[in-house]
């Protein structure tokens, strides 16, 4: 499983806050059963919304300069880095 959050919030209060303003260009969503506790870990609906983001975006993973991804467990970390390319077998993904 995976979850984003994004805080929105009026254009006046973001420039009063005083960072970088950030414009999502893409999202995607995906439902993935978990077959009863009978499931691969190593599998992940972000097949699918990964794919869609980056189509939605049209970007490719070698365009991101910037990725925070933070789950509770580990593995879940690893494995959404893996499906959305950020990570090769071996190392990180080399920016073009």
């Amino acid at each position: 499983m995976a979850a984003v959050a994004l805080v929105v919030v009026h254009p006046d209060i973001a420039r009063s806050l005083k960072r970088p303003l950030v414009t999502p260009i893409g999202a995607g969503y995906a439902v993935r059963q978990l077959n009863g506790g009978y499931f691969d870990i190593l599998q992940s609906g972000g097949v699918r919304s990964g794919a869609a983001a980056y189509a939605e975006a049209g970007v490719e993973p070698t365009d991101i300069q910037y990725a925070s991804l933070y789950d509770s467990f580990t593995i879940t970390v690893l494995v959404h880095s893996k499906i959305w390319v950020l990570q090769t077998r071996g190392g990180w993904a080399l920016r073009r």
